[in-house]
C-alpha cells in the first residue's frame, strides 16, 4: 500500500472516529428522559388523587430543539396540572439579556400548557441579571416562590406548595435559609405540604421540619453516572454524592431530586441523560 493511500485512510479513519464521537456526545446531552413515579399517602385530600406534578430542573439556558420544541413536546406528553421549576434556569456564566432566550422561550411556552411555579437556584442568586429575569417570568405568569408558599385547590380541598430561595441567596447569613424554610411551615394550616427547593443535601433539615414531599435539584445527577455506583460528583456534595437522582424517603418525607437538564462548568453528561421527573400523587 502506498504511503499516500495508507495515510488518507488514517484521515478518514479519524475522521469517522471524531463524527461518532461527537455524535454520542450530543446525544448524552440531549436525550431527554422522563422519570415517572407514583406517590402514596393518606393525608392526600382525596381531590387531589391522580394529580400530576412535572419537575423541570437546572436548564442552565440550554436548548432542546428550535424554540424548544422537543422539550415542550416531552412536557405537552405528560399532560401535569402543575409544572415546577426547581432552580437554575439560567447560567451565571451565559447570562447577558440577549443569551437567556432559551430559558425564556421555555417558559413562555410553559405557561401554555399548566401553571408554572419556580425558586431560583445559586445561578440566579449570583447573577447580576435575577431582576430581569424575575421581572419577565412574572410577567408570563410563573408564580415565583421566594420564600412563599401558595395554596394548591381542588373541591374545596387545598394543599400547601412553599418555596425557598437558594442558600446562596444568604451568604453571609448562613442560618437564614433553614430559618426561613421552619417560618413558612410554620405559618401553613393545611395538612399536606410540597417543598420546592434547589439542594438536596438539606434532605435531613427537609424531613426535619415535617414536608410530604420535596423536589429538589442542583447535583445535575451526578454529572458522570457509573452503573451500580451512580454520580461522581455533585456541587456541595463532593464526591459519591448522596442524593442526585430519583426518590428518597426519610421518615414520612419523600424527595425527588431531578438530573435536570443542562451543564454549567462541566460541559459533558456521561450515562447521564437530561431528565424530567413526573410524579402523580395518589391518596393511599
Amino acid at each position: 500500500m502506498k504511503k499516500q493511500t495508507k495515510r488518507t485512510i488514517q484521515l478518514v479513519s479519524g475522521a469517522v472516529a471524531t463524527a461518532l464521537l461527537a455524535r454520542a456526545a450530543y446525544r448524552q446531552n440531549h436525550q431527554l428522559d422522563i422519570s415517572s413515579f407514583v406517590y402514596h399517602n393518606e393525608k392526600l385530600p382525596g381531590s387531589f388523587h391522580g394529580f400530576r406534578i412535572l419537575q423541570v430542573s437546572d436548564l442552565h439556558n440550554a436548548r432542546f430543539g428550535f424554540h424548544q420544541k422537543k422539550l415542550m413536546k416531552e412536557i405537552q406528553l405528560a399532560s401535569p396540572d402543575i409544572i415546577l421549576i426547581s432552580g437554575d434556569l439560567i447560567d451565571k456564566r451565559r447570562c447577558r439579556k440577549n443569551n437567556i432566550q432559551p430559558a425564556l422561550r421555555f417558559v413562555k411556552e410553559a405557561v401554555k400548557i399548566a401553571p408554572v411555579y419556580y425558586v431560583p437556584g445559586n445561578h440566579e442568586a449570583t447573577s447580576e441579571i435575577y431582576p430581569y429575569l424575575k421581572e419577565r417570568l412574572l410577567a408570563y405568569g410563573v408564580e415565583v416562590l421566594g420564600n412563599s408558599m401558595v395554596e394548591l385547590s381542588r373541591n374545596e380541598e387545598a394543599i400547601t406548595l412553599i418555596g425557598v430561595k437558594d442558600p446562596k441567596f444568604y451568604i453571609h447569613e448562613p442560618q437564614r435559609f433553614q430559618h426561613n424554610l421552619q417560618t413558612l411551615k410554620q405559618m401553613s394550616d393545611n395538612q399536606f405540604h410540597i417543598l420546592l427547593s434547589h439542594r438536596p443535601e438539606y434532605f435531613d433539615f427537609y424531613a426535619a421540619c415535617g414536608f410530604d414531599i420535596c423536589f429538589c435539584g442542583h447535583a445535575h445527577g451526578g454529572q458522570i453516572r457509573l452503573p451500580k455506583i451512580g454520580g461522581l460528583y455533585a456541587p456541595n456534595q463532593g464526591i459519591f454524592p448522596k442524593y442526585t437522582n430519583g426518590r428518597y424517603v426519610k421518615g414520612d418525607t419523600t424527595m425527588f431530586v431531578s438530573r435536570g437538564l443542562g451543564n454549567s462548568k462541566a460541559p459533558l453528561r456521561i450515562h447521564n441523560h437530561p431528565q424530567l421527573v413526573l410524579v402523580r400523587l395518589c391518596k393511599a
